[in-house]
């Protein structure tokens, strides 16, 4: 089976989700060892390092559109990689970030990652925190993914419960969704361990830093923690 998966889009440097490009390179060194998958196709941009290929079944086709601009990545979601994948013709195109184009279906069976649903609810959750069109935008992807894809693939039985809920509300169709985790092996080597906790400080409301940080003071008044508490 060839294989294509698009990291195109992702730059580390400006990545809203560090958790999902990490998962997408996982993917692309898990799924190169696959026996079923005899030639893999990397769509890339010149910020994805170098990968080891051991298995010599990985091309790497670099595109930069999708990183200039926002309408560089707009164009790659819905007509750049589509175009892309119609040159290479492979068995399938997997999409690990989830998001397909909204203005036509794809040339070949498409498979994607959908990691949560945070997208499409959060203006309901958090209303003022986002906008109207990208409410908007992010309705119709989500959509328009469903829909088209012949597979989805998801991190927890969690996950795959709230695309069926939010599938069935909406009366939509929803292809077979497939449990995958995300507990690739690591694109660095582990360190040795240190005494350190780091906490993810963010704005966005999601993240619930206001509950984090006053948590985090308290078990280390109570518990006697005397080691480093780094705020990233």
């Amino acid at each position: 089976m060839h294989l294509a998966l698009s990291l195109a889009d992702q730059n580390l440097s400006t990545a809203a989700s560090i958790g999902i490009y990490n998962i997408s390179l996982g993917l692309l060194q898990h799924l190169a060892h696959q026996p079923a998958v005899t030639r893999l196709t990397a769509l890339v941009n010149p910020t994805i390092p170098a990968f080891a290929d051991s298995t010599g079944r990985i091309d790497r086709v670099e595109h930069a559109a999708a990183i200039g601009s926002a309408a560089g990545r707009l164009y790659w979601d819905n007509w750049g990689v589509y175009r892309a994948a119609r040159h290479i013709r492979p068995d399938w195109l997997l999409l690990p970030k989830g998001f397909a184009s909204i203005l036509r279906p794809s040339p070949v069976r498409l498979a994607v990652y959908l990691h949560d649903l945070i997208s499409v609810i959060y203006a309901r959750r958090y209303p003022g925190h986002t906008s109207r069109l990208r409410d908007a935008y992010y309705q119709a992807v989500y959509r328009q993914t469903l829909r088209h894809a012949d597979l989805v693939f998801t991190n927890t039985e969690f996950t795959r419960r709230e695309i069926l809920d939010w599938t069935a509300q909406r009366r939509l169709r929803c292809p077979p969704i497939q449990i995958a985790g995300y507990g690739f092996p690591p694109p660095v080597p582990p360190r040795p361990k240190q005494d350190v906790i780091i906490l993810l400080v963010r704005h966005t409301p999601h993240k619930r830093s206001d509950l984090a940080m006053p948590y985090v003071y308290r078990w280390q008044k109570t518990s006697g923690y005397t080691g480093r508490i780094i705020c990233v």
